[in-house]
């Protein structure tokens, strides 16, 4: 059986929170300190990863999204409230059905279902929670597993 499209975003949920609240318990510094990755601080991948799903759920209610929106975390603390804000809001769109159309930053129309959507945040989100363990190790730190399968075993206790 295929995961369905709320515990996918359950578990992207999950994952940002686990990893945010990881980070929350080291150093008050780490979260913002420069880093020569991809991404110029642990701060910057949380604010990518909001602001790319912030962009979907304007998409997705059909609201005009045509760029990222500039997000500025200066704690964990703030991530995580606005990772559970942007939660509640998407919980809220579970009812849409058929597909739906939008355009990219390019100008281009596209049109997906729902959970192709959800899927991809949720792939976009594993992807760079890497980043955030690999920065993490980087600065002499470990960091907590996030793995679907560790959200699954979770939540069929």
């Amino acid at each position: 059986m295929l995961l369905s499209m709320e515990t996918k975003l359950q578990y992207h949920h999950w994952a940002n929170r686990t990893l945010l609240e990881h980070i929350n318990q080291l150093d008050e510094e780490l979260f913002i300190k420069e880093v020569n990755s991809i991404f110029p601080s642990l701060a910057a991948i949380f604010e990518h990863i909001y602001s790319v799903d912030s962009m979907w759920r304007k998409r997705i209610s059909g609201e005009k999204a045509p760029v990222l929106e500039t997000i500025k975390f200066d704690s964990p603390t703030m991530a995580i409230q606005s990772f559970d804000q942007l939660y509640q809001l998407y919980k809220q769109l579970y009812i849409i059905e058929g597909k739906i159309s939008y355009q990219n930053s390019k100008g281009e129309m596209f049109q997906n279902e729902l959970y192709e959507i959800i899927e991809h945040l949720s792939n976009h989100g594993t992807y760079h929670r890497g980043n955030a363990s690999a920065v993490l190790h980087q600065l002499g730190h470990n960091s907590v597993s996030t793995d679907l399968i560790f959200f699954l075993r979770m939540v069929t206790k």
